[in-house]
């Protein structure tokens, strides 16, 4: 994600992801509206600051997810979580 003092993301178990903002002045968006908090699903575009991605996926993996995502005009990456 694009900072780690505006939002965290958590792994709750398997593949249940968790964003939480930290209290950032410009907020944490999800699909267009603020959020504190909120379980992430493919397809939600999260915007961060000036940043956005697009959740693709969520794969479960050993200890951890695998998040896959695009931003803007970039090819999609992935993102490892720890639970």
């Amino acid at each position: 994600m694009k900072s780690a003092e505006s939002a965290s993301v958590f792994v709750l178990h398997e593949c249940v992801v968790w964003l939480r903002d930290s209290g950032s002045a410009n907020g944490t968006f999800v699909d267009g509206q603020r959020v504190m908090e909120i379980t992430l699903s493919p397809g939600i575009t999260i915007q961060i600051d000036q940043s956005s991605v697009r959740l693709l996926a969520v794969y479960p993996a050993v200890a951890q997810a695998i998040l896959v995502v695009q931003q803007s005009g970039v090819a999609p990456t992935q993102e490892a979580v720890a639970p």
